[in-house]
């Protein structure tokens, strides 16, 4: 069992590596066998995948900020309910809200992450 205060720490972590568009730093917050599931994606296996997911997360970007509104911790893991505000380098920015599931190990590692929100909200960022 992972305590509530690891679990809050590893969710805080988390968000302020996306928010400082760190894909180093985002990897290394997960085991090493860990699994990423994204809205409409293959799954991603393994730190590798997910520091290229986190690296094409920030190319297009120029800021982003990660809320966690709301954490809500169990026995090896959490909900998250999260806000999110990006701008692009084409200038325009987006919102979006959503609920991250967390696994979160004994070594206070993401062993997986499940992401839910509707991606398409952050298509104008990607535009040129």
């Amino acid at each position: 069992m992972v305590s509530p205060d690891t679990i809050r720490t590893t969710v805080h972590s988390y968000a302020q590596a996306v928010s400082a568009l760190d894909a180093g730093a985002c990897a290394a917050l997960f085991a090493p066998d860990c699994v990423l599931y994204y809205p409409g994606q293959p799954t991603m296996r393994g730190r590798d995948a997910v520091q290229e997911y986190y690296q094409r997360v920030a190319r297009p970007l120029t800021a982003l900020e990660l809320r966690g509104d709301a954490v809500f911790p169990v026995a090896d893991g959490a909900a998250v309910k999260w806000t999110l505000h990006a701008t692009g380098k084409n200038d325009r920015t987006a919102a979006a809200e959503g609920v991250n599931v967390f696994a979160i190990n004994g070594e206070s590692r993401i062993e997986w992450l499940r992401l839910y929100f509707d991606a398409s909200v952050l298509a104008p960022l990607l535009q040129g």
